[in-house]
């Protein structure tokens, strides 16, 4: 990975100009034990193949993906001074300008290692290509912003935003023919084949605050957001269709998110307080699938989805230097609109049923020369659906971490521990055979200086 990146930023007497500029490469090669990482004979595909083919025609599978992404951006802001005037402003531009080259394929496993495909199928005995689809990808996005924020008394204030983004893209099917998937019934992808997509929305933003007095502050709003849309490779939305999975295609629609949203923030003696409430209606929110045939990671789109929720914080100084918090946030999800009717009324997909959050810290003097450090986080996950049919889920997950060290002299030691006890979990699960093991415990020591 490269980058290099250039801000300039110019503060004249009535205006702040900022601009950012940004140059990205990526190239990744992986590679990889397809599916379940057994032993051949015991493997996955070894087992399917021999039931499919007869008794000692079975074979495994090993994968090969490549990336190479190159991305140049640019941003402009123009901003009204932050010297506490009561109206403040700011509007600007975004660009972004991407190429990027994707193949991704698996290859007959002969037990003799796993060699990585670049950007033609493997031609390479000891690992023969299976399966192989590659693309070449151009889009070109830009967007246009302003915001702006009037203090009408010192306890009632008004802000407001809009965003215009458009994102063209075009994508070339660069699989040769004869690995394009053929399914009956579904149109055959093309080896050449250039198709281009438009996606594109405004955004607009409001946002009340009333404070009645420093102690306490009101607010309201409603805002909308956007994510585009975009292909996935060539020829998944055949291979989906094979696998009787809905809601998958070679094209991923853009994502909007109206909110709605209320809360509150509170100072009662030692305590601070915070709670919001929120209702967002999604539209083509996204869900994840792997397919197996061609180890391809896509993105779906689930037409409609509500999600209703509330959040609540506090955190006290109970003891000089010795503070805690707890938080607890709550969301029903729905599914309010699916092509296969019977996903409706469903849990939407990598969203939790409720999360908590308990916290420890003393940071504080030991001795003259000597502060001191120790923290610790206690984060329970509530039960998680991994896809919109609601087959597999996840159980609540119970999480704690912790860090303790001491500084003196401008010199800090810090240990930390994630995940301390060690909680074995899937950080991400799909239909098909991806899983994504999250982190086991991790540990170490931090050391820094100051001057």
């Amino acid at each position: 990975m490269y980058n290099a990146a250039l801000k300039i930023e110019y503060a004249g007497d009535n205006a702040v100009f900022t601009s950012v500029s940004s140059y990205d490469t990526v190239k990744e090669v992986l590679t990889g034990d397809a599916f379940d990482f057994l032993p051949i004979p015991d493997s996955f595909f070894f087992n399917l193949f021999e039931s499919i083919f007869g008794a000692g025609n079975g074979f495994d599978l090993n994968q090969s993906q490549y990336l190479n992404v190159k991305a140049f951006s640019q941003e402009v802001r123009l901003a009204s001074p932050e010297d506490g005037r009561a109206f403040n402003w700011m509007a600007g531009g975004y660009l972004i300008d991407t190429t990027r080259f994707i193949s991704t394929g698996n290859m007959i496993d002969t037990n003799n290692g796993v060699f990585p495909v670049f950007r033609s199928p493997s031609t390479n005995p000891l690992n023969p290509q299976f399966s192989y689809l590659a693309d070449g990808q151009e889009n070109f996005a830009w967007a246009l912003f302003a915001n702006a924020g009037y203090e009408f008394s010192p306890e009632f204030r008004v802000d407001a935003s809009l965003r215009y983004d458009r994102d063209k893209r075009r994508q070339t099917t660069l699989t040769p023919q004869g690995f394009l998937p053929v399914v009956p019934g579904v149109p055959q992808a093309q080896s050449g084949e250039v198709r281009t997509a438009v996606f594109d929305d405004w955004q607009p933003k409001l946002t009340l605050t009333y404070e009645p007095t420093p102690d306490l502050t009101i607010y309201g709003g409603y805002s909308r957001g956007f994510r585009s849309g975009g292909f996935n490779q060539t020829g998944v939305g055949a291979e989906a269709s094979a696998a009787a999975i809905v809601g998958v295609g070679d094209i991923f629609q853009a994502e909007t998110a109206d909110t709605f949203e209320i809360g509150a923030k509170a100072q009662l003696g030692p305590v601070r307080l915070a709670g919001a409430a929120y209702t967002t209606k999604s539209e083509n929110s996204y869900f994840f699938v792997f397919l197996a045939a061609s180890s391809t990671q896509n993105l779906g789109n689930i037409p409609e989805t509500r999600l209703t929720g509330f959040e609540l914080e506090a955190t006290a100084e109970v003891l000089p230097d010795f503070d805690i918090n707890a938080s607890i946030g709550v969301t029903d999800s729905e599914i309010k609109a699916f092509a296969d009717p019977s996903v409706i009324g469903n849990k939407a997909p990598q969203v939790s049923n409720y999360t908590m959050n308990l916290g420890a810290q003393y940071a504080g003097a030991l001795s003259d020369t000597l502060d001191g450090l120790l923290r610790i986080d206690y984060r329970r996950i509530g039960r998680t659906w991994w896809e919109p049919f609601n087959t597999t889920s996840r159980d609540p997950v119970d999480l704690v971490d912790a860090r303790a060290g001491v500084t003196f002299d401008g010199i800090s030691v810090t240990a930390f521990a994630q995940n301390l006890f060690d909680e074995t979990y899937n950080a991400e699960f799909s239909p098909g055979g991806f899983v994504f093991r999250a982190r086991p415990r991790r540990y170490g020591v931090e050391i820094g200086y100051k001057f």
